[in-house]
């Protein structure tokens, strides 16, 4: 489609009754809770007319724009049926969910300049486009994994914010397929057949090793068992769109580690609660970490692109800005004969695309080759939070706001999403895996099916969460 097509879309779009409104909200911030964002947004569409998502062109994850016309019964004081909505979300990173918001100061958002258009499989009135511009906006409000002051530099940055947990994000430990399928063998595990994944016959994990191996302490896939070797050669076995990750040498049980850069609120909700490294002595106030932060390997080409995964035979920490670059990494080290480990928040399954834009929101999309493993027996599932048996990494997100300087709209949009988000009911009817319901937003705590937790991070305090029964 050519250009002028795109601004007679956008006008179509926008076209309705004379009295029709155009209502932007612009969110920046955590990358973990995306998919949570996004099923939002689109929630408020009326699918019977034309929409479209924007994704900027280039990066792990495009900033994304949802246009569509507002369907009735939102219940949005200054948001009416028939209203064109523009809802922005930035590429992210917790602490642009908390500085940018504090200081009004923009971020980037996706216009509707673009190259390539798919059209929604299940929506036929919904167009998706890829290869956007990029412009700029003041984001309306911010989410973050965390409480504000774990991913700011100085209590400045934070200081014009009013910020309230809006869920429990629950958080694994993923390995690529070629580890996780050793362990099972190791710990005497089966599932039904090659391409069965259950969550009762996962591997375990000792938390010493996993805390080892961020640490650079445990540097080999040996330290779990020594019974564990390097994977065989995965040079015939390449990956349908991504010819490159081909596994060109000698393979190693070195530890290749996925994980967040700085400023994620994933890395830091897990050096405050596994590394046990909370505000006082995190990197961003100037202590120490538990974190390794290794990227050299026997190529070179890794040092001065920390998130490079070269086929390496040493161990090796790739970083990246948002959590589908960690996601890639998993499934480029399986097939590079590589074996990682990451840190995700199970919003994300594997072979789930993750977004409806183009089908994927990564490199790998549904060709996933990773799967979340238990961690001292108990698989990170939301059932097992909720019953209290799954603590060991989990996080209370934050939703970030000024304290004043809003209108009477801006105020409505931002308590629906925060709400919305929260919502136990959206959590299982959108349906939203990986997060639960909080008790101290009023919500019932009932021992059963309902993703409400027990949990909270217990104001701003920089220390850990607890759960109460």
């Amino acid at each position: 489609m050519k250009l002028h097509q795109i601004a007679v879309a956008v006008a179509v779009l926008a076209a309705g009754s004379a009295s029709a409104a155009t209502v932007t909200f612009t969110v920046s911030g955590a990358t973990a809770l995306n998919k949570s964002f996004e099923k939002t947004a689109l929630d408020m569409c009326n699918t019977t007319v034309a929409s479209a998502t924007y994704s900027t062109a280039g990066g792990a994850k495009p900033a994304v724009r949802y246009q569509c016309t507002a369907k009735s019964g939102l219940g949005i004081a200054g948001v009416n049926a028939g209203d064109t909505l523009i809802i922005n979300k930035e590429q992210g990173g917790s602490s642009h969910g908390v500085k940018p918001v504090n200081n009004s100061t923009p971020v980037t958002v996706a216009t509707t300049t673009c190259t390539t258009s798919t059209v929604d499989p299940v929506f036929p009135n919904r167009t998706h486009w890829t290869g956007c511009g990029a412009t700029t906006a003041v984001p309306t409000a911010g989410v973050s994994d965390v409480e504000p002051k774990l991913v700011s530099t100085a209590a400045a940055d934070y200081a014009n914010l009013n910020n309230a947990g809006i869920v429990a994000q629950v958080f694994g430990m993923a390995v690529s397929d070629n580890v996780y399928r050793q362990l099972q063998a190791i710990q005497g595990l089966s599932d039904v057949n090659a391409t069965t994944f259950d969550p009762a016959n996962a591997p375990s994990l000792p938390a010493s090793f996993v805390r080892g191996a961020f640490a650079g302490a445990a540097a080999d896939w040996t330290a779990v068992s020594d019974q564990i070797v390097a994977d065989s050669d995965r040079s015939g076995e390449n990956h349908p769109n991504q010819t490159a990750w081909d596994d060109a040498g000698v393979n190693t049980t070195e530890i290749k580690v996925c994980r967040r850069a700085t400023g994620s609120g994933t890395l830091a909700s897990f050096e405050a609660t596994v590394m046990a490294q909370p505000c006082g002595t995190s990197p961003t106030y100037g202590g120490a970490t538990g974190l390794s932060s290794f990227s050299g390997d026997n190529t070179t080409l890794n040092d001065t692109n920390k998130a490079f995964l070269g086929e390496t035979d040493v161990y090796t920490v790739v970083e990246h800005g948002q959590q589908e670059g960690v996601d890639t990494c998993l499934t480029q080290a399986y097939y590079q004969g590589e074996m990682a480990i990451a840190i995700m928040g199970t919003e994300r399954q594997s072979g789930d695309t993750g977004s409806k834009i183009s089908g994927s929101d990564d490199n790998d999309g549904v060709q996933d080759k990773w799967h979340y493993v238990k961690i001292g027996q108990v698989y990170p599932s939301v059932e097992n939070f909720v019953a209290g048996d799954y603590d060991f990494y989990w996080a209370e997100a934050s939703f970030n706001r000024r304290k004043t300087g809003y209108t009477n709209t801006e105020t409505n949009l931002m308590n629906y999403f925060a709400n919305k988000m929260g919502d136990p009911v959206a959590i299982v009817d959108i349906p939203l895996p990986g997060l639960a319901a909080l008790t101290s937003n009023g919500y019932t705590f009932d021992y059963g099916v309902s993703p409400v937790a027990r949990a909270s991070r217990g104001g701003n305090t920089c220390s850990m969460g607890v759960q109460t029964y």
